[in-house]
């Protein structure tokens, strides 16, 4: 618990570095990149799905992958009057484009990706009840994202997840490219998404600590359960 408060506080801190250095300065942070060689298997006719959970450096991830490719990235926009702008200048500055988190939206990357475009999502946010299904996430039923789940049987990406993980004693940040599991290709939505929790859980397993537990990832329960947050 002390180790995870202590990654969230630099995550924290972290965020003036990525919003506001210049791009150069803030990507030699990077000291390695591992699984880079996923990238070259995706179809000459194939989108190409990020998937990028609340682990490690997020925003890194982001910064990274928009200096590779042209891509647009899924998000929620905050509830506080300004800050939308100014998120959407320091994330795009480097060339993505930032969709809401609307149906308008969703129909957009849906599109990119049949275009054999690229787009990220963050796997593990809390949609609302319509747009999610509960499975076992660390073995406690969780609301999970089925977006994710539908654009891979819609539209046949090429899924990744990516990771910047939070090297020792301020050394910097090794980004991690790997495999999602076979199931979140399954034409069973319930089979896919559960292989999207178990994704997601494996990259976290590497770095625990470096994981947002603090965000309320258990705020809806399936009904007749009590609820998990004061």
């Amino acid at each position: 618990c002390r180790r995870s408060l202590e990654e969230t506080g630099k995550t924290l801190l972290e965020m003036g570095m990525v919003w506001e250095w210049p791009v150069a300065r803030t990507l030699g942070l990077i000291r390695s990149v591992e699984g880079e060689e996923l990238l070259s298997r995706r179809g000459s006719s194939q989108g190409l799905l990020f998937l990028s959970p609340h682990l490690g450096n997020w925003e890194l991830v982001g910064l990274y992958l928009a200096s590779r490719f042209p891509m647009a990235a899924l998000y929620a926009p905050p509830k506080l009057d300004g800050l939308d702008d100014y998120m959407r200048r320091v994330r795009e500055r480097n060339g993505s484009t930032l969709v809401p988190a609307t149906q308008r939206g969703v129909i957009q990357l849906f599109s990119i990706l049949r275009g054999n475009g690229v787009v990220g999502v963050l796997p593990d946010q809390e949609p609302e009840l319509s747009g999610g299904v509960f499975v076992p996430f660390f073995g406690v039923p969780a609301n999970t994202m089925k977006l994710v789940s539908k654009m891979v049987q819609k539209t046949a990406p090429r899924v990744i997840v990516c990771v910047a993980y939070r090297l020792p004693e301020s050394a910097g940040f090794k980004v991690v490219f790997s495999e999602v599991d076979s199931d979140l290709y399954s034409p069973d939505t319930a089979v896919s998404v559960e292989g999207l929790n178990r994704t997601v859980e494996r990259v976290i397993m590497l770095h625990p600590e470096q994981y947002q537990w603090v965000y309320k990832r258990f705020k809806r329960r399936p009904e007749g359960l009590p609820g998990l947050y004061p």
